[in-house]
């Protein structure tokens, strides 16, 4: 990746500081208390780079001060300390790959001393006016580097944190003004109330006066009151000495000119005191005592007038503070309007037309206009809320989608009110408005964080470490459904919960260790249901640390392994007691005493079976009476007490009566078996008992006792009966020797032949067959889906099936047709004396309905068939091995086939099929060494930067004779016969030349795809193959690629885990091919360490018109991108496909649009061409 490393800085301190400083300080943001919002997104930020420490931090006059720190337990440092102030300085971003490296920073305490902080990337905090205030950036104490992508997600962040900052600033300034208005209109509510009540306390003053000498001739009290003179002052007195001495001329000509009523304004009267109040009054011509006057009503107008110029005043103020509003506005980036319905006109902000994208401004704004603007599929939800608003005269809240002039798509956030007229009708309605795309975009990814949380395949708990009882504060619904608890009865309990009286010690010691020293761990243990079943947990648990690397939380990742344990389980006891079995045979058969054989029998059935007491019961005078021929545990019987009554031993007559195992898990609650004249007092709780048969004949039998209540498996009766067996075997050295002999012809499991005694069989049965001329059918029978069940149920399902099978196919035939049991779930039946093919037919018909018939265990019904081949001597083969090839042959045509009947005679053209896998696999055996082989490359495009991405290496095969082989035809046959190993190898090798081939001619940066076989990948010594390789051929592991197929990968998930690593820790890419065709991967996905994964070309061949496959292929892309893996597409053959791949941030495409898969040279000059292209700027268009 290209890298930004910031070098020396000036130490001058930026020219326009103080302003900075003064920006940073009208935010008020320094100092205060920490906020969630910041936190989060500064721990985003950590996990966007993958760092250990995220923060938002402020650069102050003489600190560095953090906004939210996340790994890291500071609050400020002293700002010659601060990296951040690399960012100031440059304006821009900053990334420091290693600070011991860097000339500034290389001194720095932070770097040198035991912080030992190595890594920084940061990116400025810019203010609205362009300062820049801080940074959001990332740290590490290991030296790394950070991709493009990381780096515009730190950017977006900054800009988040930004638009954070300026919310609350702008925040705290309305809610201030908002405080101001209030006030305003408290202090214009109290005036009004003084005015009203001066105003209803005291009637109008009234008084008259003589026209001509203006002499007072009446006042009212009102008058007096407020004039402040006495009634008799008032009389004494002539009008003109209650006016201002400037104003008495003026006002003597207008009151000697009253001849009419007149209404004057605003006269100013002076009190007794001197003191001047304002009056409005009317005058009117009246006759009082024979004389010419005037009548004079006045109001008192003082307090009146001085309201009014308080209210001027105020409405000066409010002016001023709708201007402060407005530039709040301005300031946050809202936009406000308003709309009178009476007069259709609209007012709005400049910045109302900057969310709608007209940064100069719109005049011509209408509702229609607004609405066009909003997207469509908003636009009625938008519609709808506006128009209840108006009709209620409610406030409206919306969030919705702007369409801007230039096409482009932003979220705006609405919110008003509109208001009603005294008749109910609309008036007005006002609001405001912001953009809010950022804030959304945050939002919805938070939000993908949580819902990936709770569909992840696996539970996630999440406990408190504040409280020393760690109680859970969250559990996913994958939790929940594991458990059966619902997560409102796991909030706030321990997960002590789960476990129970068998939790293993030392499973518990290593989670305190772990709690203990800080550090996460993976345990497996048994925890119980709420219903109280037993599952397998395997439990990781790690610590999450907070702001001052203390643990606030745990959290802990259940996975139910039960049917893993379960089967390993199975399978390794399966593989003691078949070990156990072959070596007692073998002793047993190798010339020991009867003693010594029967103290073995029991050493090894007490170890085996884990149990405490077993005992050999030897059956004499004729089942009449029982010795106890060897114990082991105890001293059970004194040496005269060691034969025993049949009738005292209900245990052994139960055996023998019923001819079935002893299988008891609690002999407590089987009294009836009368055990306490032999077991009483011994604590016995289980028993296991088999007969030892041999040749039909009873020699006694095998038990096992344990002081634990516990049931059996029928793996377990199946052992003790093997033991029985053999111990019947060596009783009776004659008829051992017979059953010796058939053990070594017979399969131990069905008992039916096994395949040496086929072999001498069928090759006899030729030589009758050729001596009297007759045909002989021989049948291959294969069983299908017995692999599913036999692997989902356990093998003892699976042994009893076969048994159960080989009855069936028995109960079919004659006494002289001969079943043998291959291996496996497969048959092979000999038919002598068969007339023609229809006989051979009509035997194949009845076991296919035999088989048909459903198959009862375990209280379930289990479904089989079979295919089934048939070949005829001589018709088909005359040797015992070309009749067994042909009948194979048959057999795997009727599987692939589905053959009518599930069965199908050899023919000709089977042979023909034959031979030519025959010679497929001759040829594939020498097509290294006569260079037959060749690799083929085609391009894979990389779509944001429209160049050749890399190359995948294709096999082709040129044969002598038959000329290019299609590898559909020539892999599989690879993959039987395991050529695919020494194949791949060479594929690999070509590869690694061809990549350093190019290299030396000077074509860089081309990394070469291989493809390897599900069988190469699970060899063991696969890394250190491809190490020599890439040793040997000098190819740098960034060439190379290794690509392998979902189904393949599936096969043994648990190994690939570490195959994969392998594959890392050499520098080797790994991509999973056909992705979504194969076994579900998604419960391993995330612990792959998996770099691509190709989209198979079945779901992008019918983008987009198959909605099914779009969603499948878009879903896979979001799956990747958020597990952090690139995404190739294959198979795109149309524009259109590509469009919309790119449309969905595919990285990658590979198909015929782009190029056809092509020889080495010309794909060289592909590639150069694409360089030249690069070089100057040119798209490259390649079309194969």
């Amino acid at each position: 990746m290209t890298t930004t490393i910031a070098t020396a800085a000036s130490s001058a301190t930026p020219a326009d500081e103080d302003a900075r400083i003064a920006t940073l300080h009208r935010y008020g943001i320094l100092d205060s208390a920490s906020e969630a919002i910041f936190n989060d997104l500064a721990e985003l930020a950590a996990m966007t780079c993958a760092t250990p420490i995220g923060a938002i931090s402020l650069i102050d006059r003489d600190r560095l001060w953090f906004k939210a720190v996340i790994g890291m337990a500071v609050r400020e440092v002293p700002r010659e300390l601060a990296f951040c102030d690399l960012v100031l300085r440059s304006g821009g971003d900053v990334i420091v790959p290693d600070t011991r490296l860097h000339p500034v920073l290389a001194s720095n305490p932070l770097v040198a001393g035991a912080d030992g902080l190595r890594f920084y990337a940061g990116t400025p905090l810019i203010a609205e006016n362009g300062m820049v205030m801080g940074s959001v950036c990332v740290i590490d104490r290991q030296p790394r580097d950070v991709t493009p992508r990381q780096m515009e997600g730190l950017r977006m962040l900054a800009r988040q944190a930004a638009n954070l900052l300026r919310q609350r600033m702008r925040k705290a300034e309305l809610e201030r003004i908002a405080a101001e208005k209030r006030d305003l209109a408290a202090t214009l509510a109290a005036s009004e109330a003084r005015y009203r009540s001066l105003f209803d306390e005291h009637p109008e003053p009234i008084w008259a006066f003589e026209h001509q000498s203006l002499r007072i001739l009446e006042a009212n009290a009102a008058a007096i009151r407020a004039l402040g003179y006495s009634r008799a002052e008032l009389l004494e007195m002539r009008l003109h000495q209650l006016w201002p001495a400037e104003e008495v001329a003026e006002r003597t000509r207008h009151a000697n000119a009253v001849d009419a009523h007149q209404h004057f304004v605003n006269r100013v009267l002076l009190r007794k005191d001197g003191t001047p109040i304002v009056v409005e009054i009317d005058v009117k011509p009246i006759a009082l005592n024979n004389a010419s006057a005037r009548l004079v009503v006045a109001v008192d107008v003082t307090e009146r007038e001085k309201a009014l110029r308080g209210k001027q005043a105020a409405e000066e103020v409010a002016r001023n503070n709708r201007e402060r509003l407005r530039a709040a506005l301005d300031s946050a980036q809202m936009g406000e309007w308003h709309l009178d319905f009476t007069s259709g006109v609209q007012q709005h902000s400049l910045w109302h037309d900057r969310c709608f994208g007209y940064p100069n401004g719109r005049s011509d704004w209408t509702y229609a206009l607004f609405l066009n603007h909003v997207h469509p599929r908003d636009r009625s939800r938008v519609a709808t809320q506006l128009d209840r608003a108006k009709q209620r005269g409610s406030t409206y809240d919306l969030q919705f989608r702007a369409i801007w002039p230039d096409g482009s798509t932003h979220w705006l956030h609405a919110q008003g009110q509109c208001h009603l007229n005294e008749g109910g009708k609309p008036a007005y309605m006002a609001g405001f408005v912001r953009e809010v795309t950022a804030t959304v975009h945050a939002t919805r990814q938070l939000a993908l964080y949580k819902r990936a949380i709770e569909s992840v395949n696996a539970g996630v708990v999440i406990t408190d470490a504040s409280d020393k009882n760690h109680p859970v504060i969250y559990a996913n619904p994958e939790f929940e459904r594991m458990t059966g608890y619902a997560e409102a009865e796991i909030i706030g309990r321990n997960c002590r919960m789960l476990q129970g009286p068998d939790t293993d010690p030392a499973t518990m010691a290593e989670l305190r260790a772990a709690i203990r020293s800080r550090r996460a761990t993976q345990v497996t243990m048994r925890n119980y249901r709420k219903d109280g079943s037993a599952f397998w947990n395997r439990l990781q648990i790690a610590p999450v640390f907070d702001q001052r690397e203390g643990i606030s939380h745990y959290v802990g990742i259940q996975q139910d392994i039960t049917s893993l344990v379960l089967a390993e389980q199975s399978v390794a006891a399966q593989a003691r007691q078949q070990t156990t079995l072959a070596g007692f045979g073998l002793y047993a058969l190798s010339g020991r005493s009867v003693v010594e054989i029967y103290e073995e029998a029991l050493r090894c059935v007490v170890d085996t079976l884990g149990i405490e007491h077993a005992l050999i019961y030897k059956a004499v005078n004729g089942e009449r009476a029982f010795h106890v021929a060897a114990q082991r545990g105890w001293t059970l019987l004194a040496p005269h007490e060691k034969v025993i009554a049949a009738e005292r031993l209900s245990c052994v007559r139960l055996m023998f009566d019923t001819a079935q195992p002893l299988n008891i898990g609690d002999l407590n609650e089987h009294a009836a078996l009368e055990l306490e004249t032999l077991l009483e007092g011994r604590g016995l709780r289980s028993a296991l008992g088999a007969v030892m048969r041999s040749n039909g004949c009873r020699h006694g039998s095998l038990a096992a006792f344990s002081r634990t209540a516990r049931q059996f498996g029928p793996g377990e009766e199946s052992f003790l009966q093997g033991m029985a067996n053999i111990l019947a075997a060596a009783l009776d050295r004659v008829q051992g020797e017979n059953d010796l002999a058939f053990l070594a012809h017979h399969d131990v499991l069905t008992g039916l032949p096994n395949r040496a005694m086929m072999s001498d069989r069928l090759a006899r049965a030729i030589e009758r067959a050729s001596r009297h001329r007759e045909k002989l059918a021989l049948m291959f029978i294969d069983l299908n889906r017995f692999k599913v069940i036999n692997d989902s149920l356990g093998h003892h399902v699976g042994d009893e099936l076969l048994k159960a099978v080989a009855e069936r196919i028995s109960a079919c035939l004659r006494k002289k047709d001969l079943l043998s049991r291959q291996g496996g779930d497969e048959y092979i039946l000999l038919i002598e004396n068969a007339e023609n093919a229809g006989t051979a037919a009509a035997v194949a018909e009845k076991i296919q309905a035999a088989l048909k018939a459903p198959f009862r265990m375990l209280e379930k019904e289990f479904y089989l068939s079979g295919a089934i081949g048939i070949a005829m001597y001589p018709d088909d083969a005359v040797t015992p091995d070309d009749l067994l090839r042909a009948a194979d042959a048959a057999m795997y045509q009727a599987k692939e086939q589905k053959a009518a009947g599930g069965y199908r005679f050899f023919t000709r053209e089977l042979n023909a099929l034959t031979q030519d896998r025959l010679v497929l696999e001759h040829g594939l055996r020498t097509a290294v060494a006569h260079e037959e082989l060749r690799l083929v490359y085609q391009p894979k495009l990389d779509l944001r930067a429209s160049r050749i991405h890399g190359v995948e290496a294709l096999l082709r095969w040129k044969h002598p004779v038959h000329g290019d082989i299609s590898p559909a035809r020539f892999i599989p046959v690879a993959e039987a016969t395991g050529l695919i190993i020494p194949i791949s190898e060479w594929v690999l090798r070509q590869a690694c030349q061809q990549a350093r081939a190019w290299f030396d001619a000077g074509i860089e940066g081309v990394n070469i795809a291989v493809n390897l076989s599900a069988r190469q990948f699970h060899e063991k010594r696969l890394a250190h193959t491809i190490a020599d390789v890439l040793d040997q051929t000098r190819c740098r592991p960034e060439w190379i690629s290794i690509e392998i197929t979902e189904t393949d990968i599936m096969r043994d998930a648990e190994d690939v885990v570490e195959q994969l690593r392998e594959l890392k820790r050499l520098g080797i890419s790994v991509s999973i091919d056909d992705f979504g065709t194969g076994y579900s991967s998604l419960g391993y996905l995330k612990r792959f360490d998996v770099d691509v994964l190709k989209i198979d070309q079945s779901f992008v061949r019918d983008i987009p018109a198959d909605h099914d496959s779009a969603a499948i292929a878009s879903s896979i892309i979001a799956l990747a991108h958020s597990l952090g893996m690139a995404v190739v597409a294959e198979g795109v053959e149309t524009q259109e496909q590509r469009d919309v791949l790119t449309q969905w941030d595919c990285d990658a495409i590979q198909g015929y649009l782009i190029a056809r898969p092509m020889e080495a040279a010309d794909c060289a000059a592909l590639m150069m061409q694409d360089a030249a292209a690069k070089a100057v700027r040119t798209p490259l268009c390649v079309v194969g």
